[in-house]
């Protein structure tokens, strides 16, 4: 820009300062404390259950309350903006100041919004209420299939989610939360984010208040206290038994959902978890614009930069296209004459090649809209015209890639691998629709911010969907009618609870194989803690049909051995 400074040589722009910390109310730490003692003394992951669910829901509704008390970020103006310091660079923001805007972000946080400051800034609000219901509603569901569900590899999927969806109801608050992918990822990690501020949030109040008493010295004291006999105390208990013994006969009164250990740090972390829910709603970010910095013009691409890798993908992507409908109407002689396998070894094989396939092209759509010129023309028209063909052609890989999955499943069964690779084939060609709709709007001139958070959405409730179909015991189902000798009964005994139903529908010695080692597992029913809808359900059906013991005189002829007198199958799918 003419007349405008050109910065010193080596001169790096001034960082963004940090987020300032708002003022805690002189209760949360008791509400924070309170949530942690509930989960140390319900929630146990072995197995997960009731007690979890409980915690979880506690732990939500504490920072849920805390927020109606003491607003979040208030939804009108822009956040407090950071002066530079006299004699400091453009651009070099005073700390002093941010620490001011931290006390008017305070003061205006007690305020009720009563209207928007700027803009359409009731509409934003009522914008984010709405996602933050929406994420909420879907982090519950999701953290309620433990109290359905035992197959914990759908768990490990469920439960995650549920905490990253619930970070991000809290976030949405926060406008940068909802305008794009990075706010979406960044408000799912805030509660994870703002977990360092946590312990200097929680003593705001206190260190108030201890500044005009004379209760400093004393809650100096008992901390110091406390921290002693802690550290102190444990390594003299992991030094003599006889010692730990005494010691720990006070507490054994006090009833766990887990082990002590395990439960003090559950606790510990629900602690964190809570607080940092109410910072990820109360800390608003300071917005770019008020922090001044040069803005990078957008580098001019030549168009043949883009478009040919873009084209080379398409041309690629339609000879696969081809060669396929090539095989499809030649049949089973053509592919024995090319491919030297027969037609139906051809269709069993390559479906998580093309599911791979799908993932990558995401990642090549991203890339494109990021990188390739965003301003109105016909640069804009031809990458939405090459990325629209691209996706196109990967839905009907996609759909390629689900008719050879469901060929192989038919022989071999269904696995967990395979019930997540269908899974990921019906969410994929759901998303590539979103962004040919995205991109059909962003041709007409139409904003599509909506995409990043429709697709969230629409993944929250895939895999809620997922988790609702049982996986386990639709597992077993594809099992019961293959065209197989003997069942593989030494890979469905591994199933979870979910499965039982479908397994007590077998016949003979198979029915006896696949549920004998469910005996064991759930015999005894769970604690209250523990309690899950599926195990007990488990633990009920075998008290009825049970006791089960395998007699190998029932077994058919076509087996290939005896595996804990169980018999083996002679064709195996594999886990795959």
């Amino acid at each position: 820009m003419p007349g405008s400074p050109m910065p010193p040589y080596g001169h790096r722009p001034p960082p963004v300062p940090s987020p300032p910390v708002p003022e805690a109310p002189p209760w949360l730490a008791a509400v924070v404390l309170g949530a942690g003692v509930f989960t140390a003394s319900a929630a146990t992951l072995d197995p997960p259950g009731l007690g979890l669910v409980a915690a979880g829901t506690v732990c939500g509704l504490a920072a849920f309350v805390v927020l109606l008390v003491r607003p979040g970020v208030p939804e009108g103006g822009e956040a407090p903006s950071v002066p530079a310091r006299a004699g400091a660079p453009a651009g070099t923001p005073d700390r002093s100041a941010v620490h001011s805007a931290a006390g008017s972000s305070e003061s205006t946080d007690r305020i009720r919004e009563t209207g928007p400051a700027v803009g359409n800034g009731r509409t934003d609000l009522a914008r984010s209420r709405a996602w933050a219901a929406v994420y909420g509603v879907m982090s519950v569901l999701l953290l309620s299939t433990a109290l359905f569900l035992d197959a914990s590899w759908v768990l490990a999927w469920t439960l995650p989610a549920s905490f990253l969806l619930a970070s991000l109801a809290f976030a949405t608050r926060n406008p940068a939360a909802r305008e794009s992918a990075a706010g979406l990822r960044a408000g799912g990690f805030a509660v994870v984010r703002n977990v360092g501020a946590v312990p200097g949030f929680l003593a705001r109040p206190v260190r108030r208040a201890s500044a005009n008493t004379k209760a400093a010295p004393v809650l100096a004291t008992i901390v110091i206290t406390a921290l002693l006999l802690l550290g102190f105390g444990t390594l003299l208990v992991l030094a003599d038994p006889v010692f730990a013994e005494f010691a720990s006969r006070p507490f054994r009164s006090v009833s766990w959902g887990g082990g002590s250990m395990s439960s003090i740090i559950g606790g510990l972390l629900s602690m964190l978890a809570t607080a940092g829910a109410v910072l990820a709603a109360r800390r608003r970010l300071p917005s770019p614009g008020r922090v001044q910095r040069k803005e990078r013009a957008e580098p001019a691409r030549p168009t043949w930069t883009w478009t040919v890798p873009l084209g080379a993908v398409v041309l690629l992507f339609a000879m696969f296209l081809a060669v396929q409908a090539v095989t499809l109407f030649g049949g089973d002689a053509y592919v024995q004459r090319v491919a030297g396998v027969t037609y139906a070894e051809y269709a069993r094989q390559g479906f998580f090649q093309l599911v791979a396939v799908s993932f990558l092209v995401m990642g090549v759509v991203a890339a494109s809209v990021r990188l390739v010129p965003k301003r109105p023309g016909r640069g804009r028209m031809l990458r939405n015209a090459l990325l629209g063909a691209l996706c196109l052609l990967t839905l009907v890989i996609l759909a390629s890639a689900m008719a050879r999955l469901r060929l192989y499943t038919d022989t071999f069964g269904l696995t967990p691998m395979r019930a997540s690779a269908e899974a990921w084939i019906l969410l994929s060609a759901a998303v590539f629709a979103l962004i040919l709709a995205a991109g059909a709007l962003n041709t007409l001139g139409r904003r599509a911010q909506w995409l990043p958070r429709v697709t969230v959405a629409l993944a929250a409730a895939g895999l809620l969907a997922f988790a609702a179909s049982d996986p386990d015991a639709r597992i077993a189902e594809s099992h019961q009618d293959l065209e197989l000798d003997t069942v593989d009964t030494g890979y469905l005994r591994n199933l979870s609870a979910d499965a039982l139903p479908a397994l007590l529908e077998l016949e003979g010695v198979d029915r006896s194989c696949a549920v004998q080692s469910m005996q064991n597992r759930f015999e005894e029913p769970d604690g209250w803690a523990s309690w899950n809808l599926s195990r007990h359900r488990a633990h009920t059906l075998l008290q009825e049909h049970g006791p089960f013991e395998v007699d190998t005189s029932e077994a058919g002829t076509g087996s290939a051995g005896y595996r804990d007198g169980c018999p083996l199958p002679l064709l195996d799918g594999g886990g795959h």
